[in-house]
């Protein structure tokens, strides 16, 4: 068996939902990632608590085309509930982590905006 650390979940799921009217387009994707363990190597007795709690985060988009031109502005909102990431310490580049970078955000709310021409 091989060793896992830092939380890795018992199933992932990303879900997408988009409307678009006219100029007007949004969309919502929820990505939600359930509870799990710790360290698999760990049998009853090792630790206290062996288990990594799940989080659902949640991004919104929305892009308005301007008239019949190339041009569009958007707008982003990444982690909209701004949902901190579980406890699942792990072992990075630079030493011990809080999470599981890879699997959970560990920025938290975070905005974009900008314009795009479509070639």
């Amino acid at each position: 068996m091989c060793q896992t650390t830092g939380g890795v979940p018992r199933w992932q799921a990303n879900l997408s939902l988009a409307y678009r009217r006219d100029a007007l387009q949004i969309a919502i994707h929820e990505q939600v990632i359930s509870r799990g363990i710790y360290n698999a190597l760990n049998k009853p007795g090792d630790i206290d608590d062996n288990t990594v709690a799940g989080v659902a985060t949640t991004d919104l988009r929305a892009e308005w085309h301007i008239g019949s031109s190339r041009w569009s502005a958007f707008a982003h909102v990444a982690n909209l509930f701004d949902r901190a990431p579980p406890d699942a310490p792990d072992w990075g580049f630079g030493g011990s982590i809080p999470t599981n970078e890879s699997l959970f955000d560990p920025l938290g709310r975070r905005y974009t905006i900008g314009v795009r021409l479509t070639p």
